[in-house]
């Protein structure tokens, strides 16, 4: 029987020898995946102004990544007195952590635009401006 049990230590010995690179693999890719969210942001500002000559929405949003084309601002949507006006879609967003969008939309003094940028992988960010008189 005391050889017998050497024989399933030195077995299991080997087997977990044989397994810990497999687990520790396992491990760092399941840890890898996820770290994005974990780095993931929305955006931190959005600042809306307004030229009424040239109907000339102007926002400019900050949201930085170390990646653009695969952690970015995926959609800007405008709302004029409540009412949805334009939603853009993107794919990516310009290098930098500050960017600006400019949009052309009617709107007369005393409207409120409403501006939110909504990040492809997590949150969103809403400014509001009243067109002034």
């Amino acid at each position: 029987m005391h050889r017998h049990t050497e024989y399933r230590r030195a077995s299991f010995r080997k087997l977990s020898f044989r397994f810990f690179p497999i687990a520790l693999a396992a491990t760092v890719f399941l840890a890898a995946l996820a770290v994005p969210p974990a780095f993931a942001h929305p955006p931190k500002d959005v600042a809306l102004s307004y030229d009424a000559p040239s109907k000339a929405l102007s926002v400019k949003v900050a949201h930085s990544s170390f990646f653009p084309s695969k952690h970015y601002v995926k959609n800007v949507s405008i709302s004029l007195n409540g009412k949805a006006v334009r939603s853009e879609p993107y794919t990516s967003q310009p290098a930098g952590d500050t960017f600006t969008y400019t949009y052309t939309v009617e709107a007369s003094p005393g409207d409120e635009l409403s501006v939110t940028a909504l990040c492809n992988v997590f949150g969103s960010k809403e400014a509001k401006l009243t067109v002034p008189k």
